[in-house]
């Protein structure tokens, strides 16, 4: 990538000042829909700002150098996301990853493991290359809508439709490990509490986080200590990251995938519909329902580790909560992060610790 392309800021996004204007013009406004621009943030009556844009920037007639970008990468749209740029070739139907220069290499090098691992599974997008010293890669572009935060959604009959099935691939796609409980949660625990110390977060938001997690530690505590498998995940599975294009169900953004607890992403699936409201049902029976089902497809190939998550379900639960927060805290801390922080939290206690101690809504043991 030897070459430099500018682009300019409108709204949220960036265009590419080097673009032909007729060909994003018929980008923006014919293919649209097809293309499903609405879920990148564009909207077909932002196409003349966005034009005028470009054609002041190319003129010199609009000057501020903070609503303008050069990155060696060429695409019709460009956006800021975690650790770097995301750039659109709605053309070649490709989206490249560049990362950020002072993005530590060795995260970035485990990113794009992430995603090539991702990549065998047939509803992931496919890595198509990977650039010098890793310093950016490019994957196929999956047009799609997604689920608006604010709509009410039915996960249970989806998961049972199309999710569970993910889920069993994504779990087969690699060789799952299995470590002993005692161990894997002291070290989400210290890793999450070093964390907390580290972040110097405000008090009030670390001692409700420090309380939450102390409980489910007491929780693991007074469990026999046992063997679970950690396997294939995707980290932040949900509707938020699925492209429904005519019915066929794409799964994006697999920066974060690695190894973690079996289920950590069936319970981020159920808990991140918790986390918006968009169920009205607290989803108990339903989510415990959901394991076994997913345990049951997958007996025929693993059935240590069927009857392994079946049994440890609660387990697997409380475990999926501190990574999910050691998760959130990674990310760059800013107001709206510790916004999500404290929800996701809240979220948890809602679900787990509903009733005064010493009432407990369903029995605990694994």
């Amino acid at each position: 990538m030897a070459a430099e392309y500018s682009y300019t800021r409108v709204a949220n996004n960036y265009f590419c000042l080097h673009c032909n204007l007729v060909s994003l013009a018929w980008i923006l406004l014919v293919k649209s829909e097809s293309l499903h621009l609405k879920a990148l943030g564009i909207h077909r009556r932002q196409v003349p700002a966005i034009l005028k844009s470009i054609i002041l920037r190319r003129m010199h007639l609009r000057q501020d150098s903070a609503d303008t970008l050069t990155l060696p990468a060429f695409g019709h749209l460009c956006m800021r996301v975690h650790r770097g740029y995301k750039v659109f070739d709605f053309r070649r139907m490709t989206v490249t990853k560049l990362f950020d220069d002072d993005f530590d290499a060795t995260a970035a090098a485990r990113e794009i493991g992430a995603v090539r691992d991702a990549a065998v599974l047939d509803f992931a997008p496919s890595l198509l290359d990977v650039g010098r010293q890793d310093r950016w890669y490019t994957e196929t572009f999956f047009p799609g809508t997604r689920s608006p935060k604010t709509a009410q959604s039915d996960p249970v009959s989806l998961f049972e439709q199309v999710i569970a099935d993910y889920l069993a691939q994504m779990i087969r796609s690699k060789s799952v490990r299995t470590t002993g409980l005692a161990e894997y949660f002291h070290e989400a625990h210290e890793s999450l509490t070093r964390q907390l110390t580290s972040l110097q977060l405000d008090a009030g938001i670390s001692a409700r986080i420090l309380e939450f997690t102390r409980r489910i530690v007491e929780c693991l505590e007074n469990t026999d200590d046992t063997d679970i498998y950690l396997a294939f995940t995707h980290g932040d599975f949900s509707f938020v990251n699925f492209q429904d294009n005519n019915g066929r169900i794409a799964v994006i953004d697999w920066e974060s995938a690695q190894l973690r607890s079996a289920l950590h992403d069936l319970y981020n699936y159920y808990f991140t519909e918790l986390y918006y409201g968009r169920t009205r049902s607290d989803l108990l029976t339903e989510i415990d329902s959901s394991v076994l089902s997913l345990s049951q497809r997958l007996a025929a190939d693993n059935p240590a580790l069927s009857r392994n998550v079946a049994k440890l379900g609660n387990v697997y639960r409380w475990l999926y909560y501190l990574e999910r927060l050691h998760m959130l805290l990674e990310r760059e801390i800013s107001e709206g992060q510790l916004k999500v922080i404290c929800h996701s939290a809240d979220t948890f206690v809602r679900h787990e610790f509903p009733f005064p101690a010493g009432s407990r809504k369903r029995e605990e043991s694994p």
